[in-house]
């Protein structure tokens, strides 16, 4: 996990929370169905906030990642996953946050509904955890 993706899960109260949980670790497994675990594991989400039993947030940390591709590939993946309403993609200091329920699909635009926020909005707008 980048410092990044640590900042953000910081930001949200979300760093030492009991329902985030990190892929590469084996807590989390026993709490999904093997069909989700299966989906999960083909995703690849850095961290997941599994809540009443379901994966609700799903982050990835691109901070590393050199595929320049991977981004929009995770998008088409969240969406036809449909479980988690949310996806937070973090590149550096760049945080995206997407409605995974939603995929454009325009001459102008392909991929998830990007969900903007103003700085320091993001506490604010997700502070419900």
């Amino acid at each position: 996990m980048s410092n990044d993706l640590q900042t953000l899960l910081n930001e949200l109260d979300l760093l030492r929370n009991e329902a985030v949980f990190f892929l590469n670790e084996e807590n989390w497994k026993s709490l999904l169905s093997a069909e989700t675990r299966k989906k999960l594991e083909k995703i690849k989400p850095t961290a997941i906030y599994i809540f009443d039993g379901n994966p609700y947030i799903l982050f990835f940390d691109l901070t590393d990642d050199v595929d320049p591709e991977r981004e929009q590939t995770i998008q088409k993946q969240v969406w036809s996953f449909y479980q988690a309403p949310l996806a937070f993609v973090v590149n550096g200091s760049d945080v995206r946050i997407y409605n995974a329920f939603a995929y454009e699909k325009s001459l102008k635009a392909q991929g998830l509904q990007e969900i903007v926020l103003k700085e320091g909005q993001r506490k604010d707008v997700f502070s419900f955890w």
